[in-house]
């Protein structure tokens, strides 16, 4: 559809690169073959091994002992002190999401079910999981009830989860442990501000800041402080909001934590100005802390100054030129989706950090694939050791070459490694995507998006597929959601909720949608395209043509040929076909080099107007310069069609296909199927019906075509009633509810088949077809009187096809 994504969202790690084995091994063979030479001479036994693994891990030297807990595992693979190890060496060296696997199976031992459990608790609990973190530090407890980390866990998990009353019953325990407990007040103000119950939150907030006065700990006192100003602010006690940020201000000002918490408050407030003057003094007072700097520059990004922020961390780049200030580089211009600078910015923050950590190896690998860079890519993976990351890669590059099947295969077994990395998901929805399994992609997709909102465009991806199958108001809201977490993304999304409100008639939506693209870009083709979209739904097409004639926007500019076409539509649809000719060839003599787009739009306006001649011509000049041009191979697939020679209308519709991408493939294939079936080849017809639900699943005249097809050839009625009603729920029409009500009779639901063949009839109360298919309908259920007048009017139609069944029906009724 419209967006890639990346396998991986750029955070810091660290570890180094020791072994037990010679790293040059493991490049050369690989990590299977090193298995097997490892199991032959690096170690004799799971006992041998692990007293190797424990001196590893108490020496801190995590990185150097994942690959012999791999090699034990993988003889050993229920071992649950390896699992456990595995999990922690994972967590220290920057791969949280790959340690959830080995801790769940550690949890489960006897032995380690509690030092596993509780890590394993809290990376749920962070990844957001917070029903599976609960549950997780519920099985902690019931092996070690006093366990207090667990108590934690399990409060704060209980609060995402929503059930401030489990929080709260957990917060009680913990102060009847540990009476001063500062943590503990934090989740009782936490689950008794959910539960409204706002005095006593307060209250907690202050007992807060008395718990963390005791501990003489500056960082806690500020957090208290700040959390309790936040508080006040949302029960809307402004003057006493303001008053407590000032005072955590002044007391802590060098705390990000405490100016974070009142920018959140500046900012809700409509101050961001005093949030940015804040950082900006920081900066200032600190010139040397990076941390200030970069949020700083967050804030700005926020605020839609991108130019700003991206001034602050070049500064910082330049000042500091370490690995940090260089990976926020890097991100900032993935945000911005300027893939290459942010691979250079990358690189720069490899080539600065020590030991080359693999998390970054592989962010830049997958820079490397979304820049086509395939072979680099591949080169950078084989110096991956870590699995997960590798296989992720490989089936990144096989999705770049289009081998949706390939990488598919390659994500699941990358996934079962590592299950919550959003970009995977992402990636693996899309090459399912890609194979026409608009399900699976979708169910890959919404992972992807509980996983982490902001780290792909799952959310732009899901809205396309939603607004493909006419579920305009699930296409509203994904496209409104991408918009939000990620709002320096491409025009995609505003165009994909614009469209959707439009259908839904939610025009002021549409409208305000337009405004905010326009804010962020300025008025391009883009824009106006989707404006002048929305005007003709609401004032027609001479508007619309109003709107993009005073835009001002070059229509040759090569950017600008959506816009034209629309605008070519608009003029033939109020019979100025010529004028419409005149826009297309003013805009070809303004371009440089001529090009078959222009060309094939020349050609379909001169096909409106009835010059045949012409229009041959302009389309054979189109495939003169791109002898592979799906439109242009259509619209002479349709002409050859209008002149009689079907055989050579249906290749050209196959070759429009095989050059087409999805969208124009399906129409293609459908159009091939309507050849097949003026054929007479039935079988041929259903295959190409086919062959487009499997390009285009929200197609509604193949999925209408194609269940009337299978109900009268006596094939799957499942396949048939589903389809049916996909037709009948993307476009309710006198046709689409006519074939739903066939396929429900087929199916022998007469009473289900007549509802659905009265609500054709309201559609087009004429029709002679539907008055006999009710008439049917209505005769299975008893109701032989009714059917007998609606078969009567029903032949009172001379050119109704289906007269001689009709008539047998009624003879039939008035003899029983």
């Amino acid at each position: 559809m419209m967006s890639n994504g990346h396998l991986f969202s750029l955070s810091s790690s660290a570890g180094r690169r020791n072994g037990v084995c010679s790293p040059q091994r493991w490049a050369i063979l690989g990590i299977l073959l090193a298995l097997s030479a490892l199991l032959s001479g690096c170690y004799r036994d799971s006992e041998s091994r692990l007293v190797e693994i424990r001196a590893l891990h108490r020496s801190g030297e995590f990185e150097a002992s994942i690959e012999p807990i791999r090699v034990l595992l993988h003889t050993d693979p229920i071992n649950a002190e390896a699992n456990y190890r595995l999990g922690v060496s994972l967590v220290q060296t920057g791969r949280s999401g790959l340690a959830i696997w080995p801790l769940q199976k550690a949890a489960q031992s006897d032995e380690y079910g509690v030092e596993a459990g509780i890590v394993l608790a809290g990376l749920l609990s962070e990844a957001g999981d917070y029903e599976e973190a609960v549950r997780t530090a519920d099985q902690v407890l019931s092996i070690d009830p006093e366990r207090v980390a667990a108590i934690y866990t399990r409060g704060e998990a209980n609060i995402g989860a929503g059930r401030p009353e489990a929080a709260l019953e957990d917060a009680e325990r913990l102060l009847e442990i540990r009476e001063s407990d500062y943590e503990a007040f934090l989740i009782r103000a936490s689950a008794l501000t959910d539960l409204e119950r706002l005095d006593e939150a307060e209250q907690a907030f202050r007992d807060m800041i008395a718990a963390a006065g005791k501990m003489e700990a500056a960082n806690a006192q500020g957090k208290a402080c700040a959390l309790l100003a936040a508080h006040l602010a949302s029960q809307n006690k402004a003057e006493e909001a303001d008053a407590q940020y000032q005072e955590c201000l002044e007391d802590f000002p060098d705390q990000p934590i405490v100016m974070q918490y009142a920018t959140n408050y500046y900012t809700e407030f409509d101050r961001p100005d005093d949030a940015i003057a804040m950082w900006r003094r920081a900066v200032e007072e600190s010139p040397e802390n990076f941390i200030t700097r970069a949020s700083l520059a967050e804030l700005l990004i926020e605020q839609k100054r991108s130019e700003e922020a991206e001034a602050v961390l070049v500064e910082a780049v330049d000042l500091f030129d370490t690995a940090a200030a260089w990976q926020s580089l890097s991100t900032f211009y993935q945000r911005q989706g300027d893939v290459t600078k942010a691979r250079k910015a990358l690189e720069n923050a490899l080539d600065r950090t020590p030991g080359q950590p693999e998390t970054l190896r592989f962010a830049l690998a997958d820079l490397l694939v979304t820049e086509g860079e395939i072979d680099k890519a591949l080169e950078l993976a084989e110096l991956i050791r870590e699995p997960a990351y590798r296989n992720l890669i490989k089936a990144a590059v096989r999705l770049q070459r289009n081998d949706a099947k390939g990488a598919l295969e390659i994500f699941e077994a990358g996934l079962r490694l590592w299950p919550n990395n959003a970009g995977a998901r992402f990636m693996a929805g899309s090459a399912a995507e890609q194979m026409g399994d608009l399900e699976r992609a979708a169910a890959e997709y919404r992972e992807a998006l509980r996983i982490d909102s902001a780290a792909t465009e799952a959310a732009l991806q899901l809205a396309a597929i939603h607004l493909e199958l006419r579920d305009y108001a699930s296409a509203l809201e994904f496209a409104e959601r991408q918009i939000e977490s990620r709002p320096l993304s491409a025009a995609d999304a505003h165009v994909v909720g614009v469209r959707a409100a439009t259908a839904l008639e939610r025009y002021e939506r549409a409208t305000r949608l337009i405004d905010d693209l326009e804010a962020k870009q300025g008025v391009t083709p883009t824009s106006v395209t989707e404006r002048a979209g929305v005007v003709r739904a609401t004032q027609g097409p001479e508007a619309a043509v109003a709107v993009v004639t005073e835009s001002n926007i070059d229509l040759g500019a090569p950017e600008s040929l959506p816009l034209l076409r629309a605008l070519a539509q608009d003029l033939t649809a109020i019979d100025r076909t010529h004028e419409a000719l005149a826009a297309v060839r003013k805009a070809r003599a303004g371009q440089d080099v001529e090009t078959a787009d222009l060309l094939d739009l020349q050609g379909r306006i001169e096909l409106i107007a009835g010059d045949r001649n012409a229009a041959k011509q302009s389309f054979e000049q189109a495939l003169g310069l791109d002898p592979e041009h799906a439109s242009t191979l259509l619209a002479l697939s349709s002409l050859a069609a209008s002149g009689g020679d079907l055989g050579a209308a249906i290749d050209l519709a196959q070759q429009s296909a095989k050059a087409s991408r999805r969208a124009e493939k399906s129409d293609a294939l459908y159009f091939a199927a309507e050849l097949s079936t003026r054929q007479g080849k039935t079988a041929d017809a259903i295959d190409y019906l086919q062959q487009t639900l499997r390009s285009s699943p929200g197609h509604v005249e193949a999925a209408n075509n194609l269940a009337w097809e299978l109900a009268e050839s006596g094939g799957n009625l499942d396949r048939a009633l589903e389809l049916a009603m996909l037709a009948a729920r993307g476009r309710p029409s006198a046709t689409t509810l006519d074939t739903l009500g066939w396929v429900q009779l087929k199916r022998d639901q007469p009473r289900e088949a007549a509802r659905a063949f009265e609500a054709a009839l309201s559609e087009a109360p004429d029709s002679a077809t539907i008055l006999y298919h009710l008439a049917l309908a209505l005769a299975s259920q008893g109701d032989t009187g009714r059917a007998k007048e609606l078969l009567r009017e029903s032949l009172e139609d001379p050119d109704f096809a289906e007269r001689p069944q009709a008539q047998l029906e009624l003879t039939r009724l008035e003899g029983s």
